[in-house]
C-alpha cells in the first residue's frame, strides 16, 4: 500500500484497514534460510518500514505478541558463541 493511498484511508476513517495490512505484512513474512545477507537485509527492511508506520498511527503495542514468532523467522545463530561475546 502507498503512502498517498495509506493518507487518504486513515483520513476517511478506515484506519483499522492501515493498521491491518501493516500488522499482515510483519506477521506474514517468509522464514529466512542460511545466512543470505540480501534475504536477511530485505527481511529487516520491511519489519522496520512497518513497524515504523504502525508506530506512526499508534499502534505499535499491538506486535508484543507476535515479536518472537517474527524473530523466529530469521536463522538462528550459534548461542554459544554469542553467549561468550558477552563475557
Amino acid at each position: 500500500m502507498g503512502k498517498a493511498t495509506e493518507r487518504i484511508i486513515f483520513a476517511y476513517g478506515q484506519n483499522k484497514l492501515v493498521i491491518n495490512v501493516h500488522m499482515d505484512e510483519i506477521v506474514n513474512l517468509p522464514m529466512v534460510r542460511g545466512t543470505n545477507y540480501a534475504k536477511i537485509q530485505e527481511f529487516y527492511e520491511k519489519v522496520s518500514k512497518n513497524f515504523d508506520a504502525l508506530l506512526t498511527l499508534g499502534e505499535a503495542d499491538m506486535l508484543r505478541g507476535f515479536v518472537m514468532s517474527t524473530l523466529n523467522k530469521l536463522p538462528q545463530t550459534n548461542k554459544q558463541t554469542n553467549s561468550c561475546a558477552y563475557r
